[in-house]
């Protein structure tokens, strides 16, 4: 082939991975536009809608392809019960934001257990980071309850365009707006959203914020970040064999002088909110930034470990070159198996 037919050809795949792409991020935004209303239905009549658009997406391509992975990283668990669980998680996020947003449920009268929290969340005048993953936005919500957490707090957040350009910033703004909404009512207002937004330091405004005493900040650890390059490390993390991370959570603790503790929320079966809590992590000499690799992996070991335990309840992509091992308890190297592999951003339409 020569090389301009090669560049025709590269290029026509562009085009349809990208037309793929838009058309998922497209078909998701109806399916959370569809999901307004129904959001004002009977609980139980709303999430049975969100089950159901979920399933719908389950049962599409995509569906059957995430369902190969997830029979790579669990082969020892239910593949297909895990999928749909997994695909239908935002859009039950999405609804429980909506309701809370509208005043429809009051997430102060969720039922909630706090398993291994440290004194130092509720401690008066003591500040910390709460590193908690990607798990159910819903749990999340919960856990930003007034009085699940007494102290000032911010969160940070992923920050999107006002007038998005593309399917997949106009589906995000949607998302992540509503669950935005969610939170601060279930703050009663009394909540800091910090935006991440490209180019743009949030550290100082944080270590600030961190220097009040009896103050909060809730970070994500296992946000991907693109490259080491950049400032961050690569690990294996969960189902990938190698993810890029930053060490934001980590510095935060080293120059606001504040300890970590994680956290996993997630939903039981009787519609309650749970929270594990790691281990205290006391923050280290603020001129120790070998510190911040150490942190930041045990943050991530602890993350990875609830997510082995519970993928239903991860909202953030699972790999497939790792296995989980249901009896120690690890993340495994996974033996050779075929598949067809997700492209990242195609995993991020079922995804949050």
């Amino acid at each position: 082939m020569l090389r301009s037919e090669r560049t025709i050809v590269v290029s026509i795949r562009r085009s349809l991975v990208n037309a793929m792409r838009q058309a998922g991020d497209n078909a998701r935004w109806i399916a959370f536009v569809l999901l307004i209303p129904a959001a004002r239905l009977p609980r139980p009549w709303a999430v049975a809608a969100a089950d159901f658009v979920g399933s719908l997406f389950a049962a599409a391509s995509v569906g059957a392809r995430v369902r190969r992975e997830m029979a790579c990283a669990f082969p020892f668990g239910d593949a297909s019960a895990i999928t749909l669980e997994w695909i239908r998680r935002p859009f039950r996020d999405f609804v429980a934001a909506r309701r809370i947003a509208k005043g429809l449920d009051d997430p102060a009268l969720l039922s909630f257990k706090s398993i291994g929290e440290p004194p130092c969340v509720r401690e008066p005048g003591q500040s910390l980071i709460i590193a908690a993953g990607h798990f159910s936005r819903e749990a999340m919500t919960g856990l930003y309850a007034a009085d699940n957490i007494p102290k000032r707090l911010a969160t940070v957040v992923a920050g999107v365009e006002d007038k998005p350009s593309d399917a997949r910033g106009r589906r995000l703004r949607l998302q992540l707006g509503e669950l935005v909404r969610g939170i601060e009512r279930a703050r009663k207002g009394d909540v800091e959203i910090v935006r991440v937004v490209a180019g743009v330091s949030i550290f100082g405004r944080l270590v600030n914020f961190l220097r009040q005493p009896g103050s909060v900040v809730v970070i994500a650890p296992d946000a991907v970040w693109p490259s080491s390059k950049l400032g961050g490390f690569e690990r294996a993390f969960a189902g990938f064999a190698s993810h890029g991370f930053a060490f934001g959570a980590a510095r935060l603790a080293r120059l606001a002088q504040c300890p970590i503790v994680t956290c996993a929320p997630y939903m039981d079966e009787q519609g309650g909110v749970v929270i594990e809590w790691g281990e205290l992590i006391a923050a280290p000499d603020r001129k120790d930034a070998d510190a911040d690799m150490r942190i930041s992996n045990q943050m991530l070991d602890e993350i990875e470990h609830a997510i082995g335990a519970r993928p239903g309840q991860y909202v953030q992509s699972i790999g497939h070159d790792r296995r989980w091992d249901p009896v120690s308890r690890k993340w495994r190297t996974a033996a050779a198996r075929p598949v067809s592999p997700l492209p990242r951003r195609e995993q991020e339409v079922v995804s949050s």
